[in-house]
């Protein structure tokens, strides 16, 4: 039987061979992956942000939100930091956003680092404003 290679798939194996084992060590200290420390259980590939983000746009129009939500559930950080860059920019293009930040708060347990936090403030930060608190000011 062949096996369908889907955009998913091949985002996957495109970060996989990004990895870069002597950076994979340092973030693995950097956020802090040991038994009992915040980050424990998270696995890292040791890529940097821009290969990332670069990785993400060549996908930004190719993959669904099952697709992201797939990453997104991964115990592999890079997966699932490319996964909200991938959520952003369909939050931007969205007419619907209110659908965005749905999926972004009932995938909220899976966004448990801080860099991964602070990847999405501004869709947050405008579906917050717009809807849930009414009365929120803009900084």
């Amino acid at each position: 039987m062949k096996r369908i290679v889907t955009h998913l798939i091949k985002l996957q194996q495109e970060l996989q061979q990004l990895a870069n084992p002597k950076q994979k060590e340092i973030l693995q200290r950097f956020f802090k992956t040991g038994v009992g420390e915040y980050g424990e259980g998270d696995v890292f590939l040791g890529i940097k942000v821009p290969v990332q983000r670069k990785v993400a746009k060549k996908y930004q129009t190719l993959l669904s939100l099952v697709d992201i939500e797939t990453l997104l559930k991964s115990k592999i950080h890079e997966y699932r930091f490319t996964a909200l860059i991938l959520l952003e920019h369909c939050y931007q293009k969205a007419d619907d956003k209110k659908t965005f930040f749905n999926f972004y708060i009932h995938n909220a347990q899976y966004i448990n680092n801080w860099d991964l936090v602070d990847r999405n403030p501004i869709f947050l930060k405008n579906r917050i404003s717009d809807s849930v608190i009414p009365n929120y000011r803009h900084c």
